[in-house]
């Protein structure tokens, strides 16, 4: 008989192990360190912020009055609201077409429908500018 396994041992219990925890720590931190680093140094009075010279509010007051920044900011926002309601909306169709019929093409379409995630960003990017250059969609020019 199969000995039984306690709680907390399983092959897939990764927290009882130390040395991952160790490991995913060490990760989190080289990942926001620099995060944390940009924003505490964003409150610096040190234009170069190398050095901590004093804490102030002057950066973001700033930012706040510059009518170009606010534009951008208030136009992303929108973009990113839309985008997210419009991609919602057709992503829960296409689940519940993909789940509840059948029709020809159904497995290339499931197939197709992971391509973002089975393709590196970078070769996409390089062959939609390529694309775009070629088909003359887009310009490219060096001044």
């Amino acid at each position: 008989m199969a000995a039984q396994l306690k709680p907390g041992q399983g092959p897939l219990d990764y927290g009882s192990r130390t040395w991952l925890k160790i490991l995913f720590a060490a990760i989190y931190f080289i990942l926001y360190a620099p995060i944390f680093t940009l924003i505490a140094f964003s409150f610096n009075t040190d234009k170069r912020g190398i050095v901590w010279r004093g804490f102030t509010f002057d950066n973001y007051i700033k930012a706040s009055k510059n009518s170009a920044l606010i534009e951008a900011l208030t136009n992303s926002l929108v973009i990113a609201l839309l985008a997210t309601a419009i991609a919602t909306v057709i992503g829960t169709l296409v689940a519940l077409m993909m789940w509840r019929f059948r029709f020809p093409g159904k497995t290339a379409y499931d197939g197709f429908m992971a391509l973002p995630i089975v393709i590196p960003e970078i070769c996409m990017g390089v062959a939609l500018l390529l694309f775009f250059t070629r088909t003359g969609m887009m310009e490219l020019s060096v001044h």
